[in-house]
């Protein structure tokens, strides 16, 4: 039986959480390389980080443990092209992938890992 999407069903934000040392360097990491904006900060143990709608949680734990999002940019060079600039640990280069999309991706300091990717065609090759 398929689930029915009621008002009170609906999802309405989507905030990934990152498990971090430092929840300030963190932040400074996110501002720094990808241009978030530090949203706030409750003392050492959780504080956020976005851009327009979107935000990220990052959360302190002393052994944090890895997690990989994926972010759909307009231009996925130009930010590569910022997080080279900024010194960012590129663990995939960018490069076009035969299923239409191109990206790279980035590890933080707390070995969490973000793709970064724009649509370049569809999967079947042909543009949309």
């Amino acid at each position: 039986m398929p689930f029915e999407t009621t008002s009170a069903t609906t999802w309405r934000f989507l905030n990934p959480r990152l498990q971090v040392r430092n929840v300030r360097q963190a932040q400074e990491y996110y501002r720094d390389v990808f241009g978030l904006e530090i949203r706030w900060v409750w003392g050492d143990d959780i504080g956020g980080v976005g851009v327009g709608d979107l935000e990220m949680y990052l959360v302190r734990r002393d052994e944090p443990t890895r997690s990989e999002i994926a972010v759909f940019v307009e231009d996925s060079d130009a930010v590569y092209e910022r997080c080279c600039e900024a010194g960012a640990n590129i663990v995939t280069p960018i490069a076009t992938e035969e299923w239409g999309l191109r990206g790279f991706t980035v590890e933080d300091a707390d070995g969490n890992r973000i793709g970064i990717a724009h649509e370049v065609q569809s999967p079947e090759g042909q543009p949309e």
